[in-house]
């Protein structure tokens, strides 16, 4: 008997190795009986069970949620065994089963099916834990679900000046004198920008799958060596987002834009150029209300005329025809205000 005691010892250790490590109901074993080993091997039967099962020990009932109360007596040359399963709180037996046995390691042999008649009737364990685990999910989704937000971002904007040949001599020079006949040509070239900006943003979610919002961006700009801008982008954004991957928001776009340009002497022959186009605005989760984001656009501005930058040595045309082509570049972040249902 005592060989078989220690060796359910040890199937103790090993099975709540092998037991999920979590919250659950605590439960007390509490057995008597006229034959001492007999108590005990039914002790450690029905604790490795319960542990196996993923439910805690207490050590007294004053700790325990439910008690599994046993008592083994001898009957008619064999023995009787009686369990009960009692809720702690109030002392109510819930359930009670008797088994009649010759030898105590008869019980072995069923009893997985003999605790499976007790551990049925303990309820399921409502665990807190998951409980915030859920709150604190919704939480985390709630950052790309909200009703405005708030952006700010740097930018690096390339433009692309495609040169067109509206009155250039060969279609690409600048000159002097008549066409027909000038004086002295300059071949001109394509050009392109890239100077450094920033954008303040604002956005309305207002349905899951589509927001829109306004954009204010001021960039540099050098047309060319002589004369450097100041361009201010006032622009409106129509998003669809994209939320399948957690932490990721993908917000396709289609945009429209109005540019002003600034500097000391005009440069362009008009004071605004509208433009159309879209991007893509790549946002990854950072804190429980933003994300940090990464932006590619592109917008389409059509023909722009610059004033002829050369004074008397090539004063024809007085205006350069480009076609103008922006790729915006920028890394923000952005921030969410109230919550969508």
């Amino acid at each position: 008997m005592k060989k078989k005691v220690c060796l359910l010892a040890f199937l103790i250790l090993a099975r709540s190795s092998f037991a999920e490590d979590f919250d659950n109901w605590a439960i007390y074993i509490q057995g008597t009986g006229s034959n001492r080993e007999h108590v005990e091997l039914f002790t450690k039967i029905f604790t490795i069970e319960v542990i196996g099962a993923g439910y805690k020990i207490a050590d007294n009932s004053n700790s325990a949620d439910f008690v599994i109360q046993f008592i083994t007596v001898p009957f008619q040359n064999r023995f009787l065994l009686n369990i009960g399963l009692i809720r702690a709180s109030d002392n109510l037996t819930i359930i009670t089963t008797e088994h009649i046995y010759y030898e105590p390691q008869d019980v072995l042999f069923y009893n997985r099916w003999l605790f499976f008649t007790i551990w049925a009737h303990i309820p399921p364990w409502e665990n807190p834990a998951l409980e915030n685990l859920s709150d604190t999910a919704a939480e985390d989704e709630s950052w790309r679900n909200k009703w405005v937000y708030l952006q700010a971002s740097f930018n690096f904007p390339i433009t692309f000046y495609a040169l067109r040949n509206d009155g250039l001599i060969g279609g690409i020079g600048v000159y002097a004198g008549p066409f027909e006949n000038p004086h002295r040509v300059m071949p001109l070239d394509n050009k392109i920008n890239a100077l450094p900006g920033f954008t303040l943003g604002a956005e309305l979610q207002f349905l899951n799958w589509m927001s829109i919002g306004p954009n204010f961006q001021l960039s540099m700009g050098d047309l060319n060596a002589s004369e450097y801008l100041t361009n201010i982008t006032l622009g409106l954004q129509l998003k669809f987002p994209i939320k399948l991957i957690k932490n990721l928001m993908i917000n396709p776009y289609a945009a429209g834009a109005l540019m002003f340009s600034f500097s000391n002497k005009p440069v362009f022959t008009e004071p605004m150029y509208t433009a159309i186009g879209g991007g893509v605005q790549t946002g990854v989760k950072w804190g429980n209300r933003g994300a940090f984001f990464i932006d590619v656009n592109f917008l389409y501005y059509g023909n722009v005329k610059e004033y002829n930058p050369y004074g008397n040595l090539y004063p024809n045309p007085n205006e350069i025809s480009y076609t103008r082509y922006v790729i915006g570049l920028g890394i923000g972040y952005k921030i969410g205000f109230l919550d969508r249902e």
